[in-house]
This record gives C-alpha cells, structure tokens and sequence, in this order.
C-alpha cells in the first residue's frame, strides 16, 4: 500500500523544469548563535551564590531515583536549586490551573513542569504547593 502511494507521489515531484541540467543553489548558511536559543537568564538577572553553587553540581536527571539522588547532593536543597542544577537545555511548559495538588498562585506564577528525559518534574514558585516537587516518570 505504502508503495502504491510513494510511487506516484516521486513520479510527480521528479518532473522536468526548464533548469535542468543546472546545479541547484546550496542551501542558506544556518547561524548557529541564531539557533542557540535564547540566554539562560536575562543580562539584568545576577543569580546568588547559593544559585550559582547548585549550578556547579550540574546533573543528568532520568528517573525518579536520579532526582532523589540529586536532591540528596544538594544540602540545604529547595525547588530552585534543584532546578538551577538540571542539565541544560530545559524544556519547560507552564500552565495557570488552580485545581491541583499543586496549584498555580496566579497567571503571572504558574505551574512549571520541567520535561526531562525520564521524568517530569513539576514545581510553583510560591503559593500553597511552592515547597514541593511532584515527579512522574515517562513510561513506554
């Protein structure tokens, strides 16, 4: 079936044009400083010692068991320690519900839940769940 479709489809596309024979462009050069993603933090944002020393200690966080491992590492240990010590890139989502076990205090202090590879962990900077990190791990 794939193939009965992929056929066609390859006929179609590899048409003749007035420019054969000449080679095509190269592709668009990629700026690699474009492509980094944005900063860690804002230049106006100077991270505290305590921060700055929980970075240092920089993890690879797969499981559960790694998280606890590494909150273990980190003493005194809170929700952004934790955080400034994950691996980087982060991908983050937030959301603004307040009918969790850990809600949002606001839109302008949502929900963060930190995608990892193994496991998600989700935190709030303040409000009623602001001292506790869930974590759930992904499972195939």
């Amino acid at each position: 079936m794939r193939r009965a479709l992929v056929l066609p489809l390859l006929l179609a596309c590899s048409g003749g044009s007035s420019d054969e024979g000449r080679a095509a462009p190269p592709p668009p050069a990629i700026d690699a400083a474009a492509d980094a993603g944005p900063p860690d933090a804002s230049p106006d944002h100077t991270p505290s010692d305590a921060l700055t020393r929980c970075a240092s200690r920089r993890a690879a966080v797969r499981s559960i068991a790694d998280a606890v491992a590494q909150l273990g590492a980190l003493v005194p240990v809170d929700g952004p320690c934790f955080v400034a010590s994950l691996e980087r890139p982060l991908a983050v989502t937030a959301t603004h519900d307040v009918t969790s076990a850990q809600p949002a205090a606001s839109k302008e202090s949502p929900r963060l839940f930190f995608l990892l590879p193994g496991v998600v962990v989700s935190a709030v900077p303040e409000g009623e769940g602001g001292k506790l990190l869930e974590l759930g791990e992904w499972v195939t």
